[in-house]
């Protein structure tokens, strides 16, 4: 389970769940027979085959639910307030920024974003300016890959 939290694997977390659940259904019937038997108790088997049951289904729902995400390629908050954040450390070298946009593959974060800068920059001088930038964020957050569309205003 570490490792598909670690490396951000759907695959890996389902394995990990599907260990899981065999392990804790295993005991569960060892308790089950094993306390029905010497309580006299017949019902208890049933009972925690139940509850096994539901644990087994709601891992299943929300290992769904979260790969689903996966596939629907949706936003990375938490990584566009980052290069939010960094960039407007940097706001004196630029106008604006705007159409962030970003999704995740994996551990990967593909990011990118419309930069306005002055029309007067040279093209070195604006290729700098994304290099710098994108280094800032590199240095921040290994993990994301950001491209930058420059615009003259």
């Amino acid at each position: 389970m570490s490792t598909a939290k670690r490396t951000c694997s759907s695959a890996l977390e389902g394995d990990s769940k599907h260990l899981m659940s065999d392990v804790f259904s295993s005991i569960v019937v060892w308790v089950g027979l094993i306390f029905g038997q010497f309580a006299g108790l017949n019902f208890i088997d049933s009972l925690l085959a139940f509850i096994v049951a539901i644990f087994v289904l709601k891992m299943g729902f929300d290992l769904i639910l979260k790969s689903s995400r996966c596939l629907m390629d949706s936003s990375c908050i938490s990584e566009e307030k980052t290069i939010a954040t960094i960039l407007r450390r940097h706001k004196y070298r630029f106008i604006d920024f705007h159409d962030l946009k970003t999704r995740r593959s994996g551990n990967c974060v593909f990011a990118e974003l419309h930069l306005s800068v002055d029309s007067s920059l040279t093209v070195k001088e604006a290729h700098d300016l994304t290099d710098h930038l994108e280094n800032a964020v590199k240095k921040t957050c290994s993990n994301i890959n950001l491209i930058i569309h420059v615009e003259p205003r």
